[in-house]
Formats: structure tokens, sequence, C-alpha cells
């Protein structure tokens, strides 16, 4: 970011395209967005600063946003740079996913245990550093998918191993947290990772070999499970046989619907939803969940309809659409990343659509999203 000798010739070529100015197009519209509906907003400061909670100020978002223009430049200008990016996710999601087995283990010099320890009966779900475990599971995804890709085709044994720990690492984290929105995600991601590279996993001895692999961790997460240290994921299993509605979400949706309404074009403004969400809230709602705090809808389109209004909401289906018919352009052209990069974008949708956006959510969101345009940019003269 502060060497921009080393990416302003790729900005300036990518420009120069036209999936390189549709990108460069949404990612300015989507920053405008924010920092006009925080402008317009019932409370300026609080919409451009954010809460101390999320973080997701108009301003914290704008610089997101900076940041995956500079990586499609970065990554256009020298597609080389894409694989350290990727390893840097994996080794992000294994450093937290230690850190949050240790947690659910009774071990955390940092953050008291009683403000991850939640629910009736109480259940230990490790958030790591990422505050809440909904959180920590959808930062996760990429790290899980991005290991699973790389391990398909990688052709050193030594790295083959890394991903694997990466791999198990991530997924037994992601399971501890007890996050049913990361988990659908996962398998949405994986599905579709899946499809993409099934030309790589057409041959039997790789089939074989993958069965065996997906058999033994289901025969360790079920040992796990049964044997004392997994009484954790047994209660939160008895706490999902209870609450098929998945908690509040399903009136919080509801009761936020006529937000739309009152800021139809520009929104309320970013991080505003708790104060607009209390003057809307029912007493249904209100009865059923009174100790609830309510900071988003826990849904990202209705977070960005409602913040951002249409037009906030337009640029971020745009954005990622283009992103998605990017991914899947990269992967006819059979670029390695092109697989790994739209399953990782998928999964995060997917889990998004049931959890809150954060500051590191939507960085990864943005950052794949400039990734796979990046990769399937043509090249140019800068």
């Amino acid at each position: 970011l502060w060497l921009p000798r080393r990416w302003w010739p790729g900005a300036t070529a990518l420009w120069l395209t036209p999936v390189g100015r549709a990108v460069y197009f949404l990612l300015i519209l989507g920053a405008a967005s924010l920092l006009i509906s925080s402008a317009l907003s019932a409370d300026a400061w609080l919409s451009f600063a954010g809460t101390v909670w999320r973080r997701l100020g108009a301003v914290n978002q704008a610089i997101v946003f900076f940041i995956a223009a500079v990586m499609a430049a970065r990554i256009y200008l020298d597609r080389t740079a894409m694989k350290p990016l990727m390893l840097a996710v994996e080794a992000a999601g294994a450093t937290t996913s230690v850190y949050a087995i240790l947690q659910y283990a009774g071990w955390d010099p940092l953050i008291p245990a009683h403000l991850y320890t939640l629910g009736t009966p109480a259940v230990v779900r490790p958030p790591a550093t990422l505050i809440q475990a909904t959180y920590f599971a959808t930062f996760l995804l990429p790290a899980i998918l991005i290991a699973a890709g790389l391990r398909i085709r990688e052709t050193s044994s030594r790295s083959k191993r890394f991903h694997e720990i990466v791999l198990l690492l991530s997924i037994a984290a992601l399971v501890l947290s007890g996050t049913r929105s990361a988990l659908l995600g996962l398998f949405a991601g994986a599905g579709a990772l899946l499809y993409l590279e099934r030309r790589r996993l057409a041959g039997w001895r790789t089939g074989a070999r993958s069965a065996y692999g997906v058999l033994a961790v289901a025969a360790l997460a079920v040992a796990f499970v049964l044997l004392p240290p997994g009484k954790g994921v047994r209660l939160r299993l008895s706490q999902w046989a209870t609450d098929r509605a998945g908690g509040p979400r399903l009136l919080v949706w509801r009761d936020s619907l006529p937000l739309i309404g009152q800021h139809p074009v520009l929104g309320a403004g970013p991080e505003l939803f708790e104060a607009e969400f209390r003057r809307a809230e029912s007493l249904q709602l209100a009865r059923a969940y009174p100790d609830h705090y309510h900071e988003s809808p826990h849904n990202f389109f209705l977070e960005a309809a409602i913040g951002q209004g249409i037009f906030g909401l337009t640029a971020w289906l745009a954005l990622l659409g283009l992103a998605c018919y990017c991914g899947v352009l990269c992967c006819r052209q059979r670029d390695s990343n092109g697989a790994s990069l739209l399953a990782s974008l998928l999964a995060m949708l997917v889990s998004l659509q049931f959890c809150p956006l954060t500051i590191t959510s939507e960085l990864y969101l943005l950052a794949l999203s400039a990734s796979l345009v990046a990769l399937v940019a043509p090249s140019v003269t800068p």
C-alpha cells in the first residue's frame, strides 16, 4: 500500500481493460455509496467512524475497498504474487485455528473464557481473536478451501503435508466453533471446488485417496464427539436440535424489512442498524429474545440494503456478480488458482446470509473478488 511504484503501473494497465475498468468503477461506486450514506445519515460521526463492536464505519470500509483495488493492480502486474497471498491466508487460518483449539481445551491467556461460553447448557464456542465464533468460522472458509485446492494441485510431498495440516486444523476449529452458517458455506464451497476440479480428480487413484481421506476425517470427528473431550460439541448439537429456526434470525429479518422502505435509495448509513432497529423491533421478538443484542440483521444483502440503500446494494451485487463471472472464466482458462478463489467466495457468500459482516470478512470478500478479476483480465502494455 505504501509502495505505489510496485502497483500503480498495474492499476493504469488494468484500467485499460474492460473488466478492469468495470471492477474499478464498482469499487469507487461502493466506496462513494458508503461515504454518501454516512454523510446523510442521522448520526454521521458514528456512521463514519463505526462502533467499537464491528468497526465497520464508512472510513474503515472505504480503506478496505482501496486495499482491494491495490491487490487487483498488484496481481495483474505480477500474477505470481497470487500464490504468496493464498499461502498467507492459509497461515492466518492455521494460526487462529491453533488458538481456537487451545481455547476449547481451556487455555486462553488473552480473553476471559466466560465471554465465549454461551447458551443453556453453557457451551464453549471459541472465537480465536475475532470476537465471536460466527465471525471466526466465516473467516476460516477461504483458508480451508484454498488449502484444499492447493493440496489437489501440488506435486511436492512437503507442500502436500503443509496443506493437509492447515486443512485439519482449520476444519477442527470450525467444528469446535459450532457455527451452522459456516458449515453450510463449507459444504457449498467444497461442492463447487470438487466440480471445478473434477478433471484433476477424475483418476480412480486420486478419487480413492480423496475418499479415504474424507472417511478418515469423518471417523476421527465421530470418535471425538463420542469421547469425553467432545462434550462441548455434543451440547452444541443438542442446541441445534432444539433451535431449528436459527435463533432470532427469522424474526430479525422480518422486522428489518420495513427499514429498507424508510431509506430506500441511500440507506440509513453504515453501523446505524442498532439504533434504527430498536424503533422497528416487534414486541414478539423482544419478548422471545429479551437478552439479545441485534448488531446487524444477520444477512449480508439485507444489511447492505438497510445501510446503503438500493444504490449500495446494486454496487455490491454488480461487483460480486462480476467476480463470479471472472471466476468461471478463470476456470475455463485452466488457471490453477481460479477454482479455489471462486469456491472461497461462494462459501463466504452462503455463510454471510446467516451471520453479520465484519471487517475481516469484507476484506476477504473484496480481496477474492479483486483477485479473480485481475487473473482473468487480458494483458496490455502498461
